[in-house]
């Protein structure tokens, strides 16, 4: 087995399941998934930081960097803790 192979199967499945969404020109179907130990999948971590870069962008030029990177940490740390909680409920 190898890294994330359970992650690519999660996202197989959930694409087969809304296939409607995924083929959907209106919309993007993105799968947030979480490894043991704590790495996102490529596409959850990207959309992250486009995210932080998008909304920092109306900060002024002299702290947009700092501001993506607190905003990158900050979601980050929010999709983690509610992923962790969802984990220990389950």
């Amino acid at each position: 087995m190898y890294d994330a192979a359970a992650i690519q199967d999660a996202i197989r499945r959930k694409r087969h399941t809304y296939s409607d969404v995924f083929a959907a020109r209106r919309c993007h179907l993105l799968v947030a998934a979480i490894e043991t130990g704590g790495r996102w999948n490529e596409e959850f971590s990207s959309f992250v930081r486009h995210l932080a870069k998008s909304k920092s962008q109306s900060a002024p030029s002299l702290i947009r960097k700092s501001m993506q990177a607190i905003l990158q940490r900050r979601w980050t740390s929010l999709f983690a803790v509610c992923t962790h909680k969802a984990y220990a409920l389950s």
